[in-house]
């Protein structure tokens, strides 16, 4: 019993210790333009968990949940996520958009607002309740073959664009894309 809980605690250190951003969107694509897309939400709830059913001395109070869905993309270039657009120019590019604002629907849909996600980092993780859960919508595209260049416009605060091997990256804090301003444009190429 003493081992399972050690594995856990560092797991949960590992976890948190990660670049990984808990918000995003990845899009593993195939070289016939077909791939796998998986997004992931943060969600502020007001629904029992599992373990309050049943449970005793104990009043909840706080509520969140990470909502992950993944599907099968027929053919890239026609791919729409809410009012974020995908356009497939050549088979080895790829150019995705996002419109900002509070009237843009993607980032309000994987990310609560400021105070829910305050409220949604103290109901994940209570040993740091100041820890910034959901701040960040990563994006991130594995193509069949290596990256070659990545980049976005125009330039926006915080906003910042990677490649690793078959990896193409995008972070976007949430902030920026709930402020005003252009669309951004994230173009990746491949070979």
């Amino acid at each position: 019993m003493r081992a399972r809980r050690s594995v856990l605690a560092l797991c949960l250190f590992a976890a948190a210790c990660s670049d990984a951003e808990p918000v995003g969107i990845h899009l593993k694509l195939a070289a016939d333009g077909t791939g796998l897309l998986t997004c992931r939400s943060l969600q502020l709830v007001s629904t029992t968990g599992p373990m309050e059913g049943g449970s005793q001395g104990v009043v909840w109070n706080e509520r969140a949940q990470l909502f992950a869905s993944r599907g099968a993309v027929a053919k890239v270039g026609e791919l729409r996520l809410q009012d974020m657009a995908v356009e497939s120019p050549s088979k080895t590019s790829l150019r995705l958009s996002f419109p900002r604002g509070a009237e843009a629907k993607w980032h309000t849909l994987l990310a609560p607002p400021a105070e829910g996600r305050a409220a949604a980092a103290t109901a994940l993780d209570p040993a740091r309740p100041a820890a910034a859960i959901g701040e960040t919508i990563r994006i991130e595209i594995e193509t069949p073959g290596e990256v070659t260049a990545v980049g976005h416009a125009p330039t926006a605060r915080m906003v910042k664009s990677d490649k690793d091997g078959k990896r193409a990256l995008l972070w976007i804090p949430v902030a920026t894309a709930r402020s005003a301003g252009e669309t951004i444009v994230f173009d990746i190429t491949w070979r």
